[in-house]
């Protein structure tokens, strides 16, 4: 989760600046993915995977057209969306510790 918060933080700052660094954008969008991919089987709520996998879709295709808006829109997304991850492993995390006992 930190690391899609981290990728998400960096794509909006690229995608801000006044000289676009597309590569730079393209391999962080590269490494977003690569992020959601090692969490995604872990998300049981199928809407908020497919939120998430929307997100990500939505940022690979704006880096992929040199799409500055669309990136920091995709990046504000997933930027947003963190709390309501972090929230989702806490409350699995609880449900793993009590399933324990």
């Amino acid at each position: 989760v930190a690391l899609l918060h981290y990728t998400a933080m960096k794509l909006a700052v690229l995608s801000s600046a006044s000289e676009i660094d597309w590569p730079a954008i393209q391999a962080t969008a590269k490494e977003s993915e690569r992020s959601w991919i090692g969490i995604r089987r872990y998300i049981r709520d199928a809407n908020l995977r497919v939120l998430l996998a929307e997100i990500n879709s939505g940022l690979r295709e704006a880096a992929n057209r040199n799409d500055a808006a669309g990136v920091r829109f995709a990046a504000n997304l997933q930027t947003q969306s963190i709390a309501v991850l972090q929230d989702f492993f806490e409350r699995l995390t609880q449900a793993m510790a009590r399933a324990r006992r």
